[in-house]
């Protein structure tokens, strides 16, 4: 019968090569790879609107840093824990975009036990949140060619 192989493999012939149906099968196939995307050709730079939008960004950051630390540090103390949340989130997620690591750990933290934590382990880490906020803002606000 045409379009059957030698050895009673079940399969359509195509041109000079067997085209077997898909299934299991008692032989291992190759392993197929996707391609690997191809690494960056050239350094990634900002170009000056991308750098005017971060400096303005940064420049808001700063300008609402301590009304957003009073504000948790108020939501903490009188247990309004979804909007203390909310707020906490939102703090973290920006100081993370300026850089401000250490400050996003420390929100993170804070956020993570918010709901179980005592009195005096909340009030140290508001604490804790209140500090880093005051460094990174000395940090942030330098003049752009010590800031580096």
């Amino acid at each position: 019968m045409p379009g059957r192989e030698a050895g009673g493999a079940s399969g359509l012939s195509h041109g000079d090569r067997a085209v077997q149906p898909d299934g299991p099968q008692d032989r291992s196939a190759p392993a197929q790879h996707a391609p690997r995307p191809a690494g960056p050709t050239r350094e990634w730079q900002m170009t000056p609107q991308e750098q005017d939008m971060m400096a303005c960004f940064r420049q808001d950051y700063l300008d609402l840093l301590d009304g957003r630390v009073a504000t948790i540090e108020r939501l903490v103390a009188q247990h309004e824990v979804e909007p203390a949340h909310v707020a906490l989130l939102s703090l973290e997620s920006s100081s993370a975009m300026v850089g401000a690591a250490e400050l996003a750990a420390v929100v993170r933290e804070l956020r993570g036990v918010l709901d179980g934590a005592g009195a005096d382990e909340l009030e140290a880490l508001t604490a804790r949140l209140a500090v880093e906020a005051a460094a990174v803002a000395r940090r942030l606000g330098e003049p752009a060619e010590r800031a580096g």
